[in-house]
């Protein structure tokens, strides 16, 4: 006999991919990281990863040409947050593989702007598990696809993370430079359209990250830096 839900679940699953199932597929990417950024990964998770299997799904179904490509980057993204929420939940391999597939897709999409932030965010694990070497390719890698994206914004997030990871190998000259470059990207951001995942980085965060980086030059080298560091971080809580 044929089960009734079954039957019920293959009547609702669509014969091709059309454009509302991408939009719904994007909007509920959306809503999860709202609950990431407010509740932290932990609670998210799951649901995250609910969504990944209805994406691949999705994949493998036939889909126009022109939408193809929003779907990669729409599946990319789930993995993307996938990526983020194992690593905020302490499941490092897992977070590792999911951002593995999102380079992936991301690539196979032609999404020059959501491969930055993935660099960005394998990165951001390297830097916090003290793979400095490894965070720096990262970084690098995420500034290359930034600027192929054409976001300075992007790019400047990219080049302060980059600065701050030389400064905890305690090269002055690279993190200072880099500190440098990426208040300058900032300053030449204009009124361009930035991708929505770099829109968090103000003037306040770019006193931020000179603050770090000048902390952890002033934690290995004192001198100057010490002042530095202070001038900086108390002009980012000022903000």
């Amino acid at each position: 006999m044929t089960d009734p839900e079954a039957a019920s679940r293959r009547h609702h699953i669509p014969d091709r991919v059309r454009d509302h199932d991408v939009e719904a597929l994007e909007t509920q990417t959306k809503a999860l990281r709202a609950v990431d950024y407010q509740c932290g990964g932990g609670m998210c998770r799951d649901a995250v990863v609910v969504r990944i299997r209805r994406g691949h799904r999705m994949l493998a179904m036939p889909i126009s040409e022109p939408l193809r490509a929003r779907l990669f980057s729409a599946v990319a993204d789930l993995h993307n947050l996938a990526g983020w929420t194992c690593f905020d939940s302490g499941h490092v391999g897992a977070a590792q593989h999911h951002l593995d597939v999102a380079l992936k897709l991301a690539a196979d999409g032609e999404n020059a702007e959501l491969i930055a932030n993935i660099h960005y965010r394998r990165g951001r694990i390297d830097l916090h598990y003290g793979v400095m070497d490894e965070a720096l390719t990262q970084f690098e890698l995420g500034r290359l696809a930034a600027k192929r994206a054409g976001s300075k914004l992007a790019a400047s997030i990219l080049s302060a993370n980059q600065g701050w990871a030389y400064a905890k190998k305690g090269d002055a000259n690279l993190a200072v430079g880099l500190m440098g470059q990426a208040s300058e990207e900032f300053a030449e951001k204009g009124d361009a359209v930035s991708p929505d995942w770099a829109r968090f980085f103000t003037e306040v965060d770019v006193s931020a990250m000179a603050g770090s980086v000048h902390t952890d030059l002033a934690l290995r080298r004192g001198g100057r830096h010490v002042g530095q560091a202070i001038a900086a971080l108390t002009d980012a809580v000022r903000g």
